[in-house]
């Protein structure tokens, strides 16, 4: 399953905690997509699984991925990678256990809010 489609439906199950006072803006959604397709990229390089998504304080979309091989190697700046990371507002790395002896590392993005007050 690709990110932006787990992404759609936890906003779209959202919008009735939202509430009807807000509404998604197109473009900030646009711009969620963009960053779905930079993480699809990332689980892809990365053997990436588990991905989940959430709304969080504040209506902020938190996007989570376990990645099995990840590896930062000097001189290693993948311009959409450093970009995505500079565009979310929190990036949390965690060891995780997954079973009895796999480990793998837990990526938690945190991007801003896609509602708008309506007018």
């Amino acid at each position: 399953m690709k990110t932006f489609d787990v992404v759609s439906d936890v906003v779209n199950a959202g919008e009735d905690l939202i509430g009807d006072e807000y509404i998604v803006d197109k473009e900030r959604f646009d711009i969620l997509k963009e960053y779905c397709e930079i993480i699809d990229v990332f689980i892809s390089n990365h053997d990436g699984t588990a991905i989940s998504a959430n709304i969080i304080s504040g209506n902020k979309i938190s996007i989570t991925i376990d990645l099995f091989d990840f590896m930062y190697e000097k001189g290693f700046k993948p311009k959409s990678y450093l970009d995505l990371i500079e565009r979310a507002i929190s990036v949390t790395f965690t060891n995780k256990s997954k079973g009895s002896d796999i480990e793998c590392m837990g990526v938690e993005f945190v991007f801003p809010s896609i509602w708008v007050a309506k007018k």
